[in-house]
This record gives C-alpha cells, sequence and structure tokens, in this order.
C-alpha cells in the first residue's frame, strides 16, 4: 500500500510541475508578439544621382538587435512611391518601445568591397558617403502587441540626409550630413497606422523640368523658412514628398493620420551645371471640394487629390 501510495503521490506532482511548465510557456508566448522592420525612401530631387547603396549592418529595437538580420547592402534609391525592402522579423516582448537603430557600415559592402556607403551619379562615378557617426539613432514611440505583428517602416529620406560638397573632388562630390541632422531626417512609421495621398496636379504655368509635390502636417508651412533660409535641402519640414510624373501624377505613402497641407515646387536646370535649381512654388486651386491646406490622411486609406497649378510664385 505505501508503495502505492508514494507512486501515485510522486505521478500527481509529476503532473502538476508539467501543467504549472505548460501554464508558464503558454503565459510567455501571449506576452510575445512580432515585429516587421521595412526600410523606404523619398525620392530625391537630383538628375544626377543614378543610384545610393547604403550598407547596414546592424537594426536594433531599444538596443536588441533585429534576430536574422545579416550585413545588408541596397540601393535606397529603388524603393520609393510605397515600394519597400524587408530588413527583417523577430519575435519580441510585448510592450511599449521608443527607438530604433541603424548602424551603418562607410568602410565596406556587404561582399567585402569599398565603399559600403556611395552615390552612383549618371557617369558611373561612386561618391563615398559618410558622417560623423555611424550610428543613426530614430525615435519613435510604438507597441508591439501579444500575438500580433507590428510592421514598421523606415522613411530613409535621401533628400534631408544628403548634401553636395562646398568644393568637391570628381568623386567626392556628396556626402551625408552630420549625425544631428541625419537622425532627424529618418522617420519611423506603423504601416498600420499609415495612410497615402495620392492625386494629379496639372502644372499650366511654370516650365520646370521636375515638378516636386511636399507633404507637411497642417499650419506647419513657413515659406521663409522652408525655402529661403535653408542652404543645402530645402523644405526640410515636410513629412514627405514625391517627384510629380509626367502626366502629373504623385504618391505620397507612409503619413501617420492626421491632416496634412500640401505644397507643389519647380526645379529646372538652369545654367546647365547638371544642378537642378528652384524655380518657385505653384499656387494651387483644387479641382475636387478637399481643402489643400487641411488633408485627412486615415489609418490604411488613401486620400484622392486633384489640383490645378495657377499661378507660379517666383524667387
Amino acid at each position: 500500500m505505501k508503495t502505492n501510495f508514494f507512486a501515485t503521490t510522486g505521478l500527481l506532482f509529476l503532473l502538476i510541475i508539467s501543467s504549472l511548465s505548460c501554464e508558464k510557456d503558454n503565459t510567455d508566448s501571449e506576452l510575445e508578439g512580432e515585429v516587421q522592420v521595412e526600410i523606404t525612401d523619398a525620392p530625391v530631387d537630383d538628375a544626377q544621382l543614378n543610384a545610393v547603396f547604403v550598407t547596414i549592418a546592424e537594426v536594433q529595437i531599444d538596443g536588441q538587435k533585429l534576430e536574422g538580420f545579416s550585413k545588408t547592402t541596397l540601393d535606397i534609391m529603388a524603393y520609393q512611391n510605397g515600394r519597400t525592402a524587408l530588413l527583417g522579423e523577430m519575435g519580441i516582448d510585448a510592450r511599449s518601445y521608443n527607438q530604433v537603430t541603424l548602424v551603418l557600415d562607410y568602410e565596406t559592402d556587404a561582399s567585402g568591397n569599398s565603399p559600403g556607403c556611395y552615390a552612383l551619379d549618371v557617369d558611373g562615378i561612386k561618391h563615398r558617403l559618410e558622417s560623423d557617426d555611424n550610428v543613426v539613432r530614430i525615435n519613435k514611440a510604438f507597441s508591439v502587441a501579444a500575438e500580433q505583428t507590428t510592421r514598421l517602416v523606415i522613411d530613409f529620406d535621401l533628400r534631408k540626409c544628403m548634401a553636395r560638397e562646398s568644393n568637391p573632388q570628381p568623386e567626392d562630390e556628396y556626402e551625408f550630413t552630420g549625425s544631428g541632422e541625419f537622425n532627424s531626417s529618418l522617420r519611423v512609421v506603423n504601416r498600420d497606422e499609415s495612410g497615402v495621398i495620392a492625386g494629379n496636379c496639372n502644372d499650366l504655368v511654370s516650365d520646370s523640368e521636375t515638378l516636386v509635390v511636399f507633404a507637411y502636417r497642417k499650419g506647419t508651412y513657413d515659406r521663409d523658412t522652408e525655402v529661403e533660409n535653408q542652404a543645402d535641402a530645402k523644405f526640410r519640414g515636410a513629412v514627405s514628398s514625391a517627384i510629380v510624373a509626367s502626366n502629373g501624377d504623385y504618391e505620397l505613402h507612409f503619413l501617420e493620420e492626421g491632416e496634412y497641407e500640401i505644397h507643389f515646387a519647380s526645379f529646372k536646370d538652369e545654367d546647365n551645371d547638371g544642378k537642378a535649381e528652384l524655380q518657385g512654388t505653384l499656387l494651387l486651386d483644387a479641382i475636387t471640394a478637399i481643402d489643400l491646406g487641411a488633408i485627412r490622411v486615415d489609418a490604411m486609406a488613401t486620400i484622392n487629390v486633384y489640383s490645378l497649378g495657377i499661378h507660379g510664385v517666383p524667387f
């Protein structure tokens, strides 16, 4: 009887331990979610650029390395107008986070060739790119829910984070901006909490070679600040931008929910030096009933905006 008693007690003890272990595993699983990290670019308005290659050595979320990610070199300019490249995905604790970090390699690319980051111009010349810090920190508060996937998109805005050298050498015409401007040039967006402004602008007044549309948070655009007081990249306060196609179509992707205003600027290489100069902005008239100064963007939605350029405002 004693033997049966001890055997029964031991079996019950093992069953209890096993049950508790399963409950713990289930609890841990329920407290994890998944995060995906993608990368995109807002088009750069420089006709001399053919490609911009960036080598990413590491991706971090609040200091935690993105599992499964290996050193990657990609042409950022290939991912515009809503196109993205998937950097990686992993399971992560379900909680709030505050920062995404990219560690760049300026010396060598993923194949071991030098340099790691460079601009390739239309003549096939490589221009080495680097900043004073290879760690790019993008502050963004977001949450990962248990058993849910959070899809993050890094907008690597080349128009803001690149500049032309003041006294360039043939293979050193471009550079990344200083780390302060570099960090503020990139943004992180939750794909499922963002929308799109798409439309058409019929430019009747300018003879621009390139027409660019800029999206600003409602009430934040100041012409003097954005144009006249900016030595390098003008319109730095814009959330996003897009080059208007020859037929007038454009798309502004990954805009967080809220109200926006859009502004158009015309560029033309007037002195034939290979660099497009800013001609002016366009005064617009909306063809539809949408207020161009208060465009409401909702998550996972596309708002269509059609406008007419009726008057140029030169500089």
